[in-house]
């Protein structure tokens, strides 16, 4: 069994929890900056399909270039539709049934899964996979006229997927540094702890030796220092 010295045992367990505490801490901030742009994109996609059911149930009719009708009938054309998309977001309208009555372009020849809303249960949101990269959707049944629909906002989560990337290799750098700086550190403060100690045993080997006039005066105003002064005060009254 390998038996280590004070000072590297003192080195070890402090480097050791310094690691832990710092780990710990890295791994919670990038924890809450994914859960904070996660709940920007949700936020998006929420404000996209407030305003679209604010215009599609609003007491002043929708008014789109060229279209006329019911606020229905209006919300169901694809180019209108489009006023609220983006490439980072995607909306499609189903019937209750799940069948699907319009979507936007950009969605090609994909659609955006059916979920289980009613009218008792209005409001969901679900993490799904479109064109190949994650989204948040958020699916809410309305009432539009005399009509019932499902509408689904997707809101792209790849640029929250870049940034937490980026955030945890930045995170593990800086924790990489902190952690050789740590050791380096632990092992400077074990050896300033531990080094007047074995100062301290030579010289009592040295007493040992009959050199009675052997003496530390150190002057420190701590533990060790105190130490000192009672070794070199015994020395004095031999």
């Amino acid at each position: 069994m390998i038996r280590l010295s004070l000072k590297w045992q003192i080195a070890l367990w402090y480097s050791a929890l310094l690691v832990v505490a710092l780990s710990v801490t890295s791994g919670i901030l990038v924890w809450r900056f994914g859960a904070i742009v996660y709940s920007q994109a949700q936020r998006r996609a929420d404000v996209t399909l407030s305003e679209i059911l604010s215009a599609a149930t609003s007491t002043s009719p929708l008014s789109f270039p060229g279209t006329s009708g019911s606020p229905l009938e209006v919300l169901l054309n694809t180019d209108n539709l489009a006023y609220w998309s983006s490439p980072q977001t995607w909306i499609e309208i189903d019937a209750p049934s799940g069948s699907p009555l319009v979507k936007t372009t950009n969605l090609g020849g994909e659609r955006i899964p059916p979920a289980q809303v009613d009218a008792q249960h209005t409001t969901t949101f679900r993490q799904v996979e479109i064109q190949g990269q994650p989204a948040i959707v958020e699916d809410r049944f309305a009432r539009i006229g005399s009509s019932d629909v499902v509408i689904h906002v997707a809101q792209s989560l790849a640029i929250v997927s870049r940034a937490l990337a980026q955030a945890r290799r930045t995170v593990t750098i800086v924790l990489v540094v902190a952690i050789v700086a740590v050791v380096l550190l632990s092992i400077l403060l074990a050896s300033r702890t531990t080094g007047p100690i074995a100062e301290l045993a030579r010289a009592m080997r040295e007493v040992g030796l009959d050199r009675l006039d052997r003496r530390l005066k150190w002057r420190r105003g701590d533990e060790i220092g105190a130490l000192a002064a009672a070794f070199d005060d015994l020395l004095e009254r031999l």
